[in-house]
């Protein structure tokens, strides 16, 4: 994950379009194509799993910052 130096955001991907969200505040970053009407429920579905999203990149962080060290 090479972009976890960047605060937490959301890449979506569909039918080789992508688009960016940063997720505190939720706001788009890049659209990457996607029309208002599908960045507009991408939101929605970044706003209803937010706090899984959250944990799964401080998740990842902790697992990039562990990576390398020895016990």
């Amino acid at each position: 994950m090479a972009d976890l130096n960047e605060p937490i955001h959301i890449h979506v991907y569909k039918d080789g379009k992508e688009a960016k969200f940063w997720v505190s505040p939720i706001s788009c970053a890049n659209s990457g194509g996607f029309s208002h009407q599908e960045l507009r429920h991408a939101e929605r579905l970044i706003e209803k799993y937010l706090t899984d999203l959250i944990t799964l990149w401080r998740q990842a962080e902790e697992k990039q910052n562990n990576a390398g060290r020895t016990s």
